[in-house]
């Protein structure tokens, strides 16, 4: 029993890191098509508050949405500071079976890692945005979550 609990967390933390790299997509694709119709339409910078309001909007039109068989992406929040949130649900798990303390050491290097590498984010790392991942069980109950700051990202 003990070894099928460390599998699912196991599958549950490779589910967290399949449901960034796509988030990161979605968003390199919205922020994209935000900043192309800003600059068409008057050729004026616009804040990078405003893309996130607007990117967040973009997010929110199309949630709650499933990003696989296990995680739901319920919204996105701006938040201040440059702070974006994104808050997910793993919809077939409760809190008693989630081990924080494999999640947290699992999944904040690959977080980390993904936005170092990944162009899809280069406007959060070109504004130093925080970004926070909050995860919750199917019961609505808070889970953990993980908060990526510039000092983690930028070398």
């Amino acid at each position: 029993m003990k070894n099928f609990k460390k599998i699912k967390r196991i599958s549950l933390t490779i589910i967290g890191v399949i449901v960034g790299l796509i988030i990161a997509s979605l968003l390199k694709e919205i922020i994209s098509d935000v900043i192309a119709k800003k600059h068409i339409s008057n050729q004026e910078e616009i804040s990078f508050d405003k893309t996130l309001v607007h990117t967040v909007n973009q997010i929110n039109s199309i949630c709650p949405i499933m990003v696989d068989e296990e995680t739901r992406m319920d919204n996105a929040v701006v938040l201040p500071n440059k702070t974006i949130q994104y808050n997910y649900t793993f919809v077939n798990l409760n809190e008693a079976d989630f081990d924080n303390d494999i999640f947290q050491d699992y999944m904040l290097p690959k977080l980390i890692n993904s936005i170092k590498t990944n162009p899809d984010v280069k406007i959060y790392k070109e504004n130093k945005a925080t970004i926070i991942y909050n995860y919750s069980d199917m019961n609505s109950k808070y889970l953990t979550r993980i908060i990526i700051t510039p000092e983690m990202y930028l070398e």
